[in-house]
């Protein structure tokens, strides 16, 4: 996995460096998600691919879960990526398992929702703020949080923690 990230953002570097040398605009840098310390809980950064094409389309507002960090996979409940609709799925703290997106556990979620999201994962005491976007979660975090209607991180997650 680490092989195969550091070679897309190689292709990416590349690609820019082509443009530029070309007379072209520059390409934007991929985007990091908001990080947000609390108290003692560890914190940890996950990568946002922006260049993913999956082929499918995560309506608006949801987040899309997908088993595979590449954004493709079916969980059995859904047939095919989970989608919560964030008008339903906020507010507290849900594990995917209630999602019915385990087993694995995400690897990858696309946010299309307008809303920050917390990932949290409770053996490692690791939490983390998503904005909106595309994200690789290697099946980390069990826990999620949807503020709705909020578009940027808060100083501190909600609590209580699960």
């Amino acid at each position: 996995m680490k092989r195969l990230l550091a070679g897309r953002i190689a292709a990416v570097l590349m690609a820019g460096a082509a443009l530029l040398a070309a007379g072209g605009a520059a390409v934007p840098a991929l985007a990091a998600p908001a990080v947000i310390p609390h108290g003692t809980m560890a914190t940890r950064s996950v990568t946002t691919i922006s260049s993913v094409q999956p082929d499918f389309t995560c309506p608006r507002p949801s987040v899309c879960l997908f088993p595979h960090n590449d954004f493709t996979g079916k969980y059995p409940a859904w047939g095919g990526p989970a989608v919560l609709a964030t008008d339903v799925w906020n507010g507290q703290w849900y594990s995917f398992s209630q999602a019915g997106a385990s087993n694995p556990n995400p690897g990858s979620l696309n946010d299309n929702s307008n809303s920050v999201m917390w990932v949290y994962a409770k053996n490692i005491n690791v939490g983390i703020c998503l904005t909106p976007g595309r994200y690789t979660l290697e099946h980390t975090y069990g826990y999620f949080y949807i503020e709705f209607g909020v578009t940027a991180c808060p100083a501190s997650p909600p609590k209580p923690f699960p």
